[in-house]
């Protein structure tokens, strides 16, 4: 049985590392705290609604919005919504959400163990950054999120690595007025420097995800071309 999402207004896919936390209190800011809930699907088919395994088929009376980790085709299979709903995402530049995304499990894991930047677990546990880009669940993720899914079909996608400039065209594609940006949740670690050959070799074991990266800036570039929104 699918849950019941008839009251959802908006839906935010969060894709990990693309502005989700400063982009969530945009969404509340918008529609208020309590109407935007945190939705995840895991790898394990478990569902998750506020942080905890969700009891029942309903998302809640007063959920307008939902926020979260999930991919576009276990939405559409667990959930049953008007597909007239608006839904929307954000893309960032494979290379920078990777960077992001091992610095910031870096980051999770010294602080859970309070160790010290030169203890480094990931790495005394053979878990360097090029360890970590090569492993094959670690790639690809923005197009794994959005597989089965047509840009197109969203009703904004943004790109993160313009993230102000994006919040003015999120506000013309919504019709909301007096968006304030607000950043969250950067990593901010000392990175180590890349080699020509370790960025290439990102975007080389990242390229279904770099092809989708420039079909967002491509169809966006053709709108604005246009004149139109989006």
């Amino acid at each position: 049985m699918k849950l019941d999402g008839q009251n959802i207004e908006l839906v935010s896919l969060h894709i990990p590392k693309t502005a989700g936390t400063s982009f969530r209190t945009i969404l509340e800011e918008s529609f208020g705290r309590r109407s935007v809930v945190r939705f995840d699907i895991y790898k394990s088919g478990e569902v998750y609604l506020k942080d905890k395994p969700i009891k029942g088929t309903s998302l809640g009376r007063k959920t307008r919005v939902i926020h979260g980790h999930f991919s576009y085709q276990d939405f559409v299979d667990r959930v049953d919504y008007d597909p007239n709903v608006p839904m929307v995402t954000w893309l960032r530049h494979p290379l920078q959400r990777t960077l992001s995304n091992y610095y910031f499990l870096n980051k999770i894991i010294a602080d859970r163990l309070k160790e010290r930047p030169e203890e480094n677990l990931m790495k005394r546990m053979g878990r360097s950054l090029m360890e970590f880009v090569a492993q094959e669940e670690n790639r690809n993720i923005m197009s794994r999120f959005l597989e089965g899914a047509d840009l197109k079909q969203f009703k904004f996608v943004g790109i993160q690595d313009d993230f102000k400039e994006e919040l003015v065209r999120f506000e013309k594609a919504m019709g909301w007025k007096g968006v304030v940006n607000r950043v969250h949740n950067a990593t901010n670690a000392n990175r180590e420097s890349l080699t020509a050959e370790d960025r290439a070799f990102i975007l080389e074991v990242n390229k279904k995800d770099m092809e989708l990266y420039q079909e967002a800036l491509r169809i966006r570039d053709q709108n604005q071309n246009k004149g139109e929104l989006l």
